[in-house]
């Protein structure tokens, strides 16, 4: 009995689908959501980039906007989430995920927009020509 079992649970296991597992369909039809339009296009290439070359595990620096001032129940959320907050002003802050977890976060209710950081360039002095 103990060796059947053992065989069952083992085909069972190897047998059913990595469920958490982000494929090419889920982001798809992720992106047919509402949840999608929180997204800006800049960080929605790099999600269908990232997913092509495999490697959804990989940070992404972002900026997120929140619908009010984050509450310590929401930071748990996001932190559960991977994600890893930087810096907070009101309702604007810089945060790292995993670009696995973008659907999740962006299906949060208190998740305005979610932007890929870029970095600032350096201003230029008033002499200087482009």
């Amino acid at each position: 009995m103990g060796i059947r079992f053992l065989l069952i649970f083992l085909l069972f296991v190897y047998a059913v689908p990595d469920v958490g597992a982000v494929t090419h369909q889920k982001i798809t039809a992720f992106m047919q959501t509402n949840q999608a339009k929180k997204l800006n296009p800049a960080l929605q290439r790099r999600i269908f980039a990232l997913l092509e070359e495999n490697d959804m595990n990989q940070h992404l620096d972002l900026l997120l906007g929140f619908k009010t001032a984050l509450t310590g129940f929401q930071r748990d959320q996001l932190q559960q989430e991977g994600v890893m907050l930087r810096s907070l002003i009101g309702t604007v802050a810089t945060a790292t995920a995993p670009a696995k977890a973008i659907p999740t976060i962006a299906s949060l209710n208190f998740i305005e927009n979610i932007e890929l950081a870029t970095p600032l360039q350096q201003r230029r002095g008033h002499d200087e020509k482009p």
